[in-house]
C-alpha cells in the first residue's frame, strides 16, 4: 500500500498550559501520527507532556523566542484528540497528521534542523543523510517567533498548513509541508514567507512499508 495522508488538523492557544487538537476521526491502528508544534520560548525545560502515550521525539530546534518540536508514533487505539500540557503558560500552535502505508517498525530514518535569527524570510532545512529506502515520507515544519504569511516551499514539498496564535512579533506561527519520495536521496527544502521573523525548522524522513536499516529514535539535537 502506498504512503498516503489520511487526515490532519491544527489548533492554537494563547497563554495556556494546555492545548488540544482533535482529528475528524480516531486514527487507524498501525498508521503513523506526526505531531508538530511551536511555542514562544526556547527553554527546553517546559515540562512537556504529550497525551495518549508512547510519543517519540524526532527533533527539536530553538531560536530567539521560540522552539519548534516534532514527535511521532504508531497509532494504537488512540482517540481523535491529542493534548499537550506545559509547566508554564505559553502561546502554542499545534498540528497533527495521520499517514497510512508506513513501516510497522523502525519508522524514523533521517532528521535535520536549522534556524535563523534576525528577520529572515526563508530557511533551508536539510536531512543529515540519505534515506535508507526508496519509498519514504518527508515532513518539514518551521516555527516562527512572530506571525508570517504567504508560506512557500521548494523541492516538491507540498504545503499543508500555516497557522498562528494572533498578530504581532511576540506571537508564534507554524508552517509545515510534506513530500512522498520514491528514490533514495538526501532531501531538503527551503521554506519561505513574508515578514521577516526569527525561525527554526526541523525535518524528518519516515520509512514506507520496507524496514531495511535502523536509526535510533533517541538521537535528538536540542
Amino acid at each position: 500500500m502506498p504512503i498516503a495522508q489520511v487526515q490532519k488538523v491544527d489548533d492554537v492557544v494563547v497563554d495556556s498550559t494546555t492545548i488540544t487538537t482533535t482529528l475528524a476521526a480516531p486514527p487507524t491502528n498501525g498508521n503513523l501520527l506526526v505531531l508538530m508544534f511551536v511555542v514562544n520560548t526556547d527553554d527546553v525545560r517546559i515540562g512537556i507532556v504529550v497525551g495518549n502515550g508512547n510519543w517519540v521525539l524526532a527533533e527539536s530546534k530553538g531560536v530567539s523566542g521560540s522552539r519548534t518540536w516534532m514527535y511521532y508514533k504508531l497509532a494504537a487505539s488512540d482517540p481523535a484528540a491529542t493534548t499537550l500540557t506545559f509547566d508554564v503558560e505559553l502561546k502554542c500552535v499545534l498540528a497533527v497528521a495521520e499517514y497510512s502505508g508506513m513501516a510497522s517498525t523502525n519508522l524514523l530514518d533521517q532528521i535535520g534542523d536549522d534556524s535563523a535569527t534576525g528577520t529572515p524570510t526563508s530557511l533551508l532545512v536539510s536531512a543529515e543523510g540519505a534515506t535508507a529506502i526508496a519509498e519514504e515520507l518527508l515532513v518539514c515544519c518551521v516555527g516562527h517567533y512572530g506571525n508570517v504569511s504567504a508560506p512557500t516551499w521548494t523541492d516538491s514539498f507540498t504545503a499543508q498548513d500555516d497557522s498562528q496564535t494572533g498578530s504581532g512579533s511576540t506571537h508564534v506561527d507554524l508552517q509545515w509541508a510534506h513530500r512522498i519520495v520514491a528514490a533514495i536521496g538526501t532531501y531538503s527544502t527551503t521554506a519561505g514567507w513574508t515578514t521577516g521573523r526569527p525561525s527554526a525548522g526541523v525535518i524528518a524522513t519516515f520509512r514506507g512499508p520496507q524496514t531495511s536499516g535502523v536509526r535510533s529514535a533517541a538521537f535528538v539535537h536540542i
